[in-house]
């Protein structure tokens, strides 16, 4: 399938996410339960031992108090291009801080956000939801069946399907089919941080596959195919969310090869870890650290909201360790204004699509989703590598 880069200064109308002020209340009423309440340990903690059963540990594990879904789509119709993302986000309170004779009682609280980016209709849709347990969200044990209103993520078969809409300004009805097996980006996964502080959880991936279904936008109703990836993130408390200078890059090559990128720095400036994973078509994990990989900023972006500059067009230079070949790639995004506003986290984020060109020929060579919260300031561009 043949694409063709998109130009990063190109304007795009963004669609504003709804309830942010209720999401980011939630997160910190949880954070508070998560810190303030340790003397008696309610949640389970990750453990290497344990085994994992699948389909059904695709599904909800509540005595863990978080868990969290994410979808990342890169859709195709005729000549046009899309990108979706989807993250279903589930928050456990402590029993003992809800009682019993409350109306949800201790009923567990439901996030979920999804974006749309549209670069030739130049618009970014998004949406923000919060829910607790009952009717309207919930998440199955023992398989996987997430919802949240009308938006839903359920295994059907060998396949996955998901269902949302954002606002009334599209739908969307996907049937996902794994491409490969499911992997673990390391049972006790702590890629956002190697500090002794670090926060233990279980990662598993299906890191491709093959998408087909529908899109609706306005009165247009649009077949679209392409292919995607799954993350499940589990731990026993709340991400401590302490760093304004993270990135993070999910990269999809078109040989079959995904690489997944983690920068992660304090707010003084100092290295407290970055990670790099290829996973080849067989499924095989590969981990690259400290002087494994460069990452540098390359092209900032300044939101005209919030006035916050983003380093959006980074390259990454790293060694394919099914070849032993040296790469260089330019992510370079697919529509420059792909920013939402505080709500999940403490800081507004860049969340996008891009495409992945090869540094020394200029090709596509793949797709990637890029997450970043690096506030520059200004237009200038700074490096950052994998110490």
């Amino acid at each position: 399938m043949k694409t063709e880069p998109h130009s990063p200064d190109r304007r795009i109308k963004t669609r504003p996410p709804l309830l942010l002020p209720l999401i980011a209340t939630a997160i910190t009423f949880v954070s508070h339960i998560s810190l303030s309440c340790s003397e008696e340990p309610v949640w389970e903690t990750p453990n290497p031992e344990r085994e994992f059963h699948f389909p059904s540990d695709h599904g909800n594990h509540p005595s863990f108090q978080f868990e969290r879904w994410e979808i990342r789509c890169h859709l195709f119709s005729d000549h046009r291009r899309f990108a979706l993302k989807a993250t279903f986000v589930r928050l456990g309170q402590r029993p003992q801080e809800t009682p019993n004779e409350e109306p949800f009682g201790d009923a567990h609280l439901f996030l979920a956000y999804l974006s749309l980016t549209d670069p030739v209709g130049e618009v970014f849709h998004h949406q923000q939801r919060l829910n607790r347990a009952g009717w309207n969200a919930f998440s199955l044990t023992g398989d996987l069946d997430i919802r949240n209103g009308d938006w839903r993520l359920v295994r059907s078969g060998s396949s996955l399907r998901l269902r949302g809409s954002i606002q009334s300004d599209a739908e969307i009805e996907l049937r996902l089919h794994p491409h490969k097996r499911h992997v673990f980006l390391g049972e006790m996964s702590t890629l956002h941080d190697t500090t002794e502080t670090a926060l233990p959880r279980y990662h598993i991936a299906l890191s491709k596959l093959d998408v087909e279904g529908t899109l609706q936008l306005g009165d247009d109703s649009l077949s679209v195919i392409g292919k995607a990836s799954l993350d499940h993130e589990i731990s026993n408390r709340v991400y401590d969310e302490s760093s304004d200078d993270r990135d993070r890059a999910y990269l999809m090559l078109l040989n079959d090869h995904e690489i997944i990128v983690d920068i992660a720095r304090t707010t003084s400036g100092e290295n407290s870890g970055s990670s790099l994973i290829w996973i080849d078509p067989a499924g095989s994990v590969t981990v690259q650290k400290n002087g494994e990989f460069r990452w540098t900023q390359m092209g900032d972006w300044k939101s005209p909201r919030t006035k916050a500059g983003y380093s959006v067009t980074p390259r990454l230079e790293t060694t394919d360790p099914t070849s032993g070949i040296e790469r260089a790639f330019l992510i370079q995004p697919i529509a420059p204004d792909q920013e939402i506003p505080k709500g999940f986290r403490s800081a507004a984020q860049w969340e996008g699509a891009c495409d992945v060109l090869d540094k020394e020929t200029g090709e596509v060579v793949g797709w990637a989703f890029l997450e970043t919260s690096r506030f520059t300031g200004n237009t200038s561009s700074g490096n950052t590598e994998g110490m």
